[in-house]
């Protein structure tokens, strides 16, 4: 039979620095190590390997999945390659952890749970607020605001590569036809903390502004509720200085960061401000890892939090259509 305690061997495919922040996870658990890792560059994938002392390197998809040791995958490539490494290791029976956006469209979001659930294994997006027990600290902090009215999520973050774009030089994550915008790349977050708090809203309205390559660098989403809005903002070259905002008629609950919150606030009418408690951990993909390996053990093959991301998927379908962010010329979302 199963054995119900064992611990999850996982490759890593792709190492980009969010890689090592996983590997960093995968150390800090009992439940779960890093076993092996994929990369496309042979170089790359050594020198990762090195760094965190994993044992196998692959340079061959087919060939990392084959091996048999390996219980699951965690995804962190460019956002347009996931859906097609994902399905391939869900088709070779290995459990997903796949990076957001998982999927590019509902369409395919879809094709790949309803491919998870055919072939038994566990597939989840590493979305890190769905999995931060912050948030169940803010859900109970929203009751003190009496009626909610309005929320400000912001996260804004300055791109590590953008001094580069304006050198000239083009990296992956300015290049929609990677699949990338700030929408996808930074906009998710806060989207997905709309939608996870306040529910599917009635309509969405977007704006956003492009770089002269065509890439997204800046939007804000107007999500209408039955009585309140929610203003969702997101952008790739500026940092947020404020915090996300959530207003009901009684005071305000000010999160100092979405992705990652560590300082909760309330603030009264009266301008009182009482400080939460809230001790987070350094790295909060502990969380996603935590859950990960738990619905693996549990065999939960439909894991609650895919509810909200398939959610924040049609959002993201409307928001694109909205704002017209292609990704090619035969960008599926446009033609169905």
């Amino acid at each position: 039979g199963k054995q119900m305690n064992k611990t999850i061997k996982m490759g890593i495919v792709g190492t980009n620095f969010i890689s090592d922040r996983m590997v960093d996870a995968l150390l800090a658990v009992n439940c779960a190590t890093p076993y092996a890792v994929y990369s496309r560059t042979k170089e790359k994938g050594e020198a990762f390997a090195q760094r965190h002392h994993i044992e196998k390197v692959y340079s061959d998809y087919q060939a990392f999945l084959k091996d048999d040791a390996l219980d699951a995958v965690y995804v962190a490539t460019p956002n347009s390659t996931h859906a097609d490494f994902a399905t391939k290791a869900i088709m070779a029976g290995k459990h997903v952890l796949c990076e957001k956006p998982m999927a590019l469209c509902t369409v395919e979001f879809d094709r790949l749970t309803s491919l998870a659930k055919a072939h038994g294994v566990v597939l989840i997006e590493a979305m890190r607020p769905a999995f931060d027990p912050a948030y169940q600290v803010v859900k109970t902090q929203m009751e003190k605001l009496g009626k909610l009215r309005y929320a400000c999520l912001d996260f804004c973050q300055y791109s590590s590569r953008y001094d580069a774009f304006l050198g000239g030089e083009v990296l992956r994550a300015f290049d929609p036809s990677f699949g990338n915008a700030a929408l996808m790349d930074i906009g998710v977050y806060p989207l997905h903390v709309a939608l996870m708090l306040f529910g599917k809203p009635r309509a969405t309205h977007a704006v956003s502004v492009f770089l002269h390559n065509g890439f997204e660098w800046m939007g804000k989403l107007t999500l209408t509720y039955e009585d309140m809005l929610v203003d969702v903002r997101y952008s790739k070259i500026t940092q947020s200085s404020q915090p996300s905002v959530i207003t009901g008629e009684k005071g305000s609950l000010h999160i100092d960061k979405l992705s990652q919150p560590s300082r909760l606030s309330y603030v009264a009418n009266n301008g009182k401000i009482t400080e939460i408690p809230y001790t987070p951990l350094e790295n909060n993909m502990i969380f996603e890892v935590e859950a990960f390996v738990r619905y693996i053990r549990e065999g939960q093959l439909c894991a609650p939090e895919m509810t909200v991301s398939r959610w924040t998927t049609e959002q993201l379908d409307c928001a694109r259509r909205l704002l017209g962010i292609r990704f090619s010329e035969e960008d599926e979302l446009f033609f169905s």
